[in-house]
């Protein structure tokens, strides 16, 4: 059951996004590269969900017949360090400018051809 506030808005306590993989185990290896560490559970076979603070979470799962086609964006504060700490992990990927001056980005593709893209905010559109 969804709670809402007094101005019908939904309270929302909890985002996971799913990632499809064809490889599980591929999968788990690389999502425990980027983010630094093993998942923080396994609620079901074959998943594995890592928590990402303040309600944020992400849960990889075999699904080979859906996999790859999935987008997902993570900010970062820092998206040179943070392509640097992921490369020597062995995930590399290549920062870039979009053309409205905005946005610097880096995408990073999962095994499966997901694709997790790295997201800075270098300020407003020009």
């Amino acid at each position: 059951m969804f709670a809402f506030d007094e101005g019908g808005i939904m309270q929302i306590t909890h985002t996971l996004s799913v990632m499809k993989v064809r490889d599980h185990d591929a999968a788990v290896a690389w999502y425990t590269a980027l983010f630094g560490r093993a998942p923080d559970r396994r609620p079901m076979p074959p998943s594995a969900e890592w928590d990402l603070g303040s309600g944020r979470g992400v849960q990889v799962y075999l699904d080979p017949d859906h996999a790859g086609d999935h987008d997902m964006i993570i900010g970062v504060a820092d998206l040179d360090e943070a392509l640097a700490e992921l490369s020597s992990r062995g995930i590399d990927g290549e920062a870039f400018t979009v053309p409205s001056g905005q946005f610097r980005l880096a995408m990073l593709p999962d095994p499966s051809g997901n694709s997790i893209v790295l997201a800075h905010e270098e300020g407003p559109a020009q």
